[in-house]
């Protein structure tokens, strides 16, 4: 009898010790403090309302987190499943679909964007279709007041012409509405930034929180600071920025340099001409006037302000 209760006991002594071990983080009780801010929350306001972004610093530098756009290769083992749901008809959706709570663009790799090395290091091959995921966007705050912030997207999001062919006179350089075909706030390129674009970045949250959304101009990237220092033979610079996986899959142009891939970004800023309007180069520079046709297609890296909680 003795026996059988020490066997007893054993037993339940190391089913006790099995399901201790099966928690790996017993839950805090209610008397436990809460959490450290850990500088990921949104802005808060002294009542409790909290902005719809997060804002960190990395190394000096404070970043906002908002808005999503499709810019990551899913990965290898991803893209084969998409594939194969998508040729079976099981996924349907024109170019954008939606599997396990995710989203994804897909983009048919053309000529001129064969031969890319994407972030995963995978080399992309022409006529081969690859899934991008929805992903965050990140914003680099270049100026903060008491209301908000200033903050421009760390890269190359879209790309897009300033004006189609054919909106315009090519004798005049004005448009059918009798504007000059490089007046930014005049141009298909505002009108979709602010409309389409800005729709299907931000969520309806986040937009109530994004009181101007634009491109920058030269002032901008002298008064917010994004210029790098006037001197020396970065004068009349900023530093390159990279496009997307996405952009680079599509094709879209850029700079092949040994350290990647960069794109230009229109500026709102008019050029000399009424059909010519002013870009940053894919090296960085913007201060030699840069003037291109307005139906070229650039990069598009808009500003935004961001209120913060009222």
């Amino acid at each position: 009898m003795r026996k059988k209760l020490a066997l007893i006991l054993i037993l339940l002594t190391a089913l006790t010790l099995t399901l201790a071990a099966c928690v790996k983080d017993a839950p805090p009780d209610g008397g436990s403090a809460p959490p450290a801010d850990d500088g990921n929350a949104g802005d808060d306001s002294a009542d409790g309302e909290k902005a719809p972004y997060s804002v960190t610093v990395e190394n000096g530098t404070a970043y906002i987190e908002a808005g999503s756009y499709f810019t990551a290769y899913a990965g290898d083992d991803m893209n084969g499943v998409l594939s194969n749901l998508v040729a079976d008809g099981i996924l349907s959706g024109g170019g954008v679909y939606v599997y396990g709570q995710k989203e994804y663009a897909s983009a048919t790799v053309p000529e001129a964007g064969a031969g890319k090395k994407l972030g995963c290091g995978r080399i992309t091959v022409e006529g081969e279709t690859l899934f991008f995921e929805r992903k965050p966007l990140k914003w680099q705050v270049l100026s903060e007041d008491e209301t908000g912030y200033y903050a421009v997207a760390t890269e190359v999001i879209e790309y897009s012409v300033f004006n189609e062919a054919g909106s315009f006179s090519t004798t005049s350089g004005l448009l059918n509405n009798g504007k000059e075909a490089n007046d930014y706030y005049a141009s298909a390129l505002c009108e979709w930034l602010n409309g389409e674009f800005f729709g299907e970045i931000f969520s309806e949250a986040e937009a109530g929180y994004v009181t101007s959304f634009t491109l920058m101009s030269v002032q901008e990237i002298y008064g917010l600071g994004l210029a790098l220092p006037d001197d020396g033979e970065f004068k009349g610079m900023v530093r390159a920025v990279r496009p997307t996986d996405y952009m680079l899959a599509r094709g879209e142009r850029v700079l092949t340099a040994e350290s990647g891939y960069f794109s230009p970004w229109w500026l709102r800023d008019a050029g000399a001409y009424k059909a010519e309007a002013r870009i940053v180069g894919a090296g960085g520079v913007f201060a030699d006037e840069r003037p291109v046709t307005v139906t070229e297609s650039n990069g598009v890296r808009p500003l935004a302000y961001f209120r913060k909680a009222a």
